[in-house]
């Protein structure tokens, strides 16, 4: 008769429930059990026997790059190698890394769309006080300043930064301070409990105030 794979089964489940003797020196090959992803990786294991001081001193030696980081829609995340060894590091690291660094964002035509992605990102990790700098390109698109002062009042995304000179707000940085300063009134809006229509008409008044130093925000 002919020896099966589900024979060879039988008789190796016999063996361990007759309590079968093995031949001295015979080590039996015990299964490996697959690992968490969560888990630490085996050559991270002599690493987190160290404290969690000096690891979280490493952290902070590494990880700050002392350089803008740019983001973009498709690298919204922006995380470093470090961070995708082990959900251990991810847990540990992850505040270092985002409250280390600088990041910047340029939104053109005044699009929302990175600066609300980046507040949900942030919020998602629970990820506050982060130095972002957000510098707008383009065109100036009222319909777009609109949608993005909503998100600020709905969900609170994030501001454009406001140039430091106030005294050029309207003259090189027209564009950039224009957005910003419409950013702030909705987010004013926000933090006094106001509705949004009321928000909505404030902001509205603004736009003839653009206009009379650029055109182009009544296209």
């Amino acid at each position: 008769m002919a020896v099966t794979r589900s024979t060879k089964t039988l008789a190796k489940r016999l063996h361990t429930e007759l309590n079968y003797e093995y031949p001295e020196g015979y080590k039996r090959r015990s299964k490996k059990r697959k690992k968490s992803v969560d888990e630490p990786m085996e050559i991270g294991r002599g690493f987190f026997r160290l404290p969690a001081e000096l690891r979280i001193a490493i952290y902070e030696y590494v990880l700050p790059l002392h350089e803008m980081i740019y983001i973009s829609v498709n690298e919204l995340t922006c995380v470093p190698a470090l961070l995708l060894v082990c959900g251990q590091i991810r847990r540990e690291a992850r505040d270092i890394w985002y409250k280390g660094n600088f990041f910047c964002m340029a939104t053109e035509n005044c699009d929302s769309s990175l600066s609300v992605a980046w507040t949900r990102h942030c919020r998602a990790l629970n990820l506050h006080d982060i130095n972002v700098e957000v510098a707008i390109t383009g065109d100036p698109n009222w319909t777009n300043v609109m949608t993005w002062c909503k998100a600020v009042f709905d969900e609170g995304a994030l501001l454009a930064d406001l140039p430091d000179n106030a005294e050029r707000i309207f003259d090189h940085f027209g564009m950039q301070a224009s957005v910003a300063v419409a950013l702030r009134v909705a987010q004013r809006c926000r933090n006094n409990s106001l509705t949004w229509s009321e928000c909505e008409a404030m902001v509205t008044d603004l736009r003839y105030a653009f206009g009379g130093y650029d055109q182009r925000w009544w296209k």
